[in-house]
């Protein structure tokens, strides 16, 4: 069961995904209509980008109406799950909402970019407490079908592990280094090269060597960082993000 404290009519979209990262991970993302409908879209992304329906999913989610709880100040779906690997103590997840809601109630609509994501890890070998109330985070197995309830997005189960707490990602540690060499080059690299052409020339023993010193940083210290960071990026989030003149640089 997925708990937002937004109200059923301030709330787009919530959703969790088994996997460590969002590409290739299976995808329950669920919001509320406003005709007291409630959608389960079952998707996946095989790049960073909007995940895509997945028409004939192996496992399928099912909605359970009577720990389904739409208010005026929280909003909990409930639904079923298989456990992806039942044998696992640990199920890695990741969890992540909007509030802005989908134009339709229809499973492929289209969603808006989440507000708030993050990772959470699903301990199976701790006690676990009835699912008869939605307000507590509790994990409750049946059979080889687990049903989660986890707050959005700032509170999680006892037996449920913080994003925060927990190492960074394979994904997130590409991210990191994207970010920190795109920095690196266009913010401190570059502007080095502009300040070396503006002001050593007129330096008197420099006024000679400005020149090879400013291209040199431009292009052999700069342009390897900023092209290490920007492949790095373009191979973490696929052709599928670039769907647009802003996301293609235009």
């Amino acid at each position: 069961q997925l708990v937002s404290h937004f109200a059923s009519d301030k709330l787009g979209w919530m959703a969790i995904g088994f996997g460590s990262k969002m590409r290739s991970s299976s995808m329950v993302i669920t919001w509320p209509n406003s005709d007291g409908t409630i959608t389960i879209s079952q998707r996946e992304a095989t790049k960073h980008g909007m995940p895509r329906i997945v028409a004939n999913p192996n496992d399928i989610a099912i909605l359970v109406p009577q720990n389904t709880i739409l208010s005026s100040n929280s909003t909990a779906i409930a639904f079923t799950y298989p456990l992806p690997n039942a044998s696992q103590n640990a199920v890695p997840m990741i969890w992540a909402y909007s509030t802005q809601k989908p134009p339709s109630g229809a499973i492929d609509a289209k969603i808006a970019r989440q507000d708030e994501m993050g990772t959470v890890t699903m301990d199976l070998t701790q006690p676990v407490n009835d699912l008869s109330v939605a307000t507590d985070a509790t994990t409750t197995v049946i059979g080889t079908s687990t049903q989660t309830i986890i707050p959005l997005p700032t509170r999680v189960a006892s037996n449920v592990t913080s994003g925060k707490d927990t190492p960074l990602t394979d994904a997130e540690k590409t991210i990191r280094t994207h970010g920190i060499l795109m920095t690196v080059g266009f913010l401190l690299c570059l502007p080095l090269g502009v300040f070396i052409a503006r002001f050593s020339r007129t330096v008197s023993f420099l006024k000679d060597k400005w020149f090879t010193a400013h291209w040199f940083v431009q292009f052999v210290v700069s342009g390897p960082i900023i092209v290490a960071g920007w492949f790095i990026g373009y191979d973490y989030v696929g052709d599928d993000h670039f769907q647009d003149t802003h996301t293609v640089g235009y």
